[in-house]
């Protein structure tokens, strides 16, 4: 089974109901979460699957599926809850909270200045694009993100057209710049639409912004034969934390169909709890292929140590399984999956073609999560590619993974005469800066 590369990255977000209560902080009698937030205190997060531990962090913010934390070299990263075991205080008590800047203004004077211009470019792409609607509208949406109103007033415009399609569109840049004002109208249309195309698209908005009054259409969308249907409508419901839909996932999980099987796997990685554990291991006796990988990729996103052993045992000795698997080793920071990786990708170099590129984008960036910071070089290599398509994908998985000391490489794309490059690069570069949008981004590619 291949995965969409992007959704390999991405999958690693796992929204689990309740998961901010769930996650036990030690190490300071009665220390809360929340206490933490704004505090100089130094803690370490310990994560499940590995048990690998990060140390010398300060939380910055918490969110609803991630908090963010600040390393001592003033990095940021973004941890969701349902990944993490344990939240240790370091020095036995939580300090008073002090005054902190947003992330754009911790940022190296060169790498503000890369910001800066980010912001700068988005509004020029946004006055180039009028030939190309899609452009025009996500560099609005950058726009808004930098606090350019402008940006917001011309997808407000565009989601009180007549044109279903255009309004949806607009509508989706809106969330993820944190507006949803217009969304829930414009969803009930789009959800009542004959469309299939942009029935499906709602049903994936619907989720996100966990849309309860669709309940009843996503569950409708979900016994349709239709692969698109159970992408978004499945997903959404397991956002939604409907468990009806679980013996409907669990026949699609073992199916034929590629693309319902892997949907089915990622909502059910989703929805998550011991019973689903307990439901894979039984039908892991009797599945094989990729429905067997779907299985195990199940067991892994929920932190069961068989994920784990049958990842490397199984899936890392088939090559239509292989990459997949090594991703999802590494970023849980597991060495086997990181050796892999380097050898295939950076020793031997698996190939030229955009394909085998955009997979080595993948890998860097699954190594780079992992704390390989060697890596950096590969992405940098990757965005003096000639092909477009390549340095668009290097700037994908760069803004996606939010690091800091990734910021000034994405100087030359954002300058790049190739519109969707230097739309790729505007985002890298704004997404590192700001984690609430990157957080949404994260969700929206799942």
């Amino acid at each position: 089974m291949r995965m969409n590369a992007t959704l390999v990255l991405c999958v690693s977000v796992v929204f689990a109901s309740g998961a901010f209560a769930q996650v036990a902080v030690t190490g300071a009698p009665g220390a809360k979460l929340s206490d933490l937030a704004g505090s100089p205190t130094l803690v370490t997060v310990i994560l499940k699957a590995t048990g690998a531990q990060d140390k010398n962090l300060k939380i910055v913010e918490i969110g609803d599926k991630y908090f963010t934390v600040e390393s001592s070299s003033g990095e940021h990263n973004a941890y969701p809850f349902a990944a993490v075991r344990e939240i240790k205080v370091q020095d036995g008590k939580v300090a008073a909270k002090e005054f902190r800047l947003e992330a754009s203004k911790t940022l190296t004077e060169d790498e503000q200045k890369v910001v800066t211009r980010a912001k700068q470019r988005a509004e020029e792409l946004f006055n180039e694009a009028n030939n190309d609607q899609d452009i025009k509208m996500q560099a609005a949406l950058l726009m808004t993100i930098s606090g350019n109103e402008a940006g917001r007033d011309y997808l407000n415009t565009l989601a009180g057209t007549n044109d279903l399609k255009t309004r949806l569109a607009a509508v989706e840049q809106l969330y993820l710049a944190d507006d949803t004002a217009n969304a829930k109208a414009v969803l009930d249309a789009a959800l009542a639409s004959g469309d299939r195309k942009i029935k499906s698209a709602a049903a994936k908005l619907a989720g996100v912004i966990h849309y309860e009054a669709a309940t009843q259409t996503l569950m409708g969308m979900v016994q349709d034969r239709s692969p698109d249907f159970m992408s978004s409508a499945g997903l959404a419901l397991a956002r939604l934390g409907n468990r009806d839909i679980i013996p409907v996932l669990l026949g699609a999980l073992t199916g034929l169909d590629e693309t319902k099987g892997t949907a089915a796997s990622h909502a059910l990685a989703v929805l998550g709890g011991p019973d689903l554990i307990e439901q894979m291991k039984l039908k892991l006796k009797s599945a094989d292929g990729a429905a067997r990988f779907r299985i195990i990729y199940v067991l892994f996103k929920l932190s069961d140590p068989l994920g784990r052993q049958l990842l490397i045992e199984d899936a890392l000795k088939n090559p239509l399984q292989d990459t997949d698997a090594a991703v999802l080793l590494a970023q849980a920071g597991d060495n086997t999956g990181q050796r892999w990786l380097r050898e295939k990708y950076f020793t031997r170099r698996a190939g030229t073609s955009a394909d085998e590129l955009e997979k080595r984008a993948v890998a860097a960036a699954a190594l780079i999560a992992s704390g390989d910071a060697s890596a950096v070089t590969q992405f940098q290599e990757l965005l003096r590619s000639e092909d477009p398509r390549v340095q668009a994908k290097a700037c994908t998985e760069i803004g996606l993974l939010g690091k800091r000391n990734l910021v000034v490489i994405t100087q030359a794309t954002i300058e790049s005469p190739n519109l969707t490059v230097a739309l790729a690069g505007t985002r890298a570069a704004i997404a590192i800066a700001n984690t609430e949008y990157r957080n949404r981004l994260l969700e929206w590619s799942y």
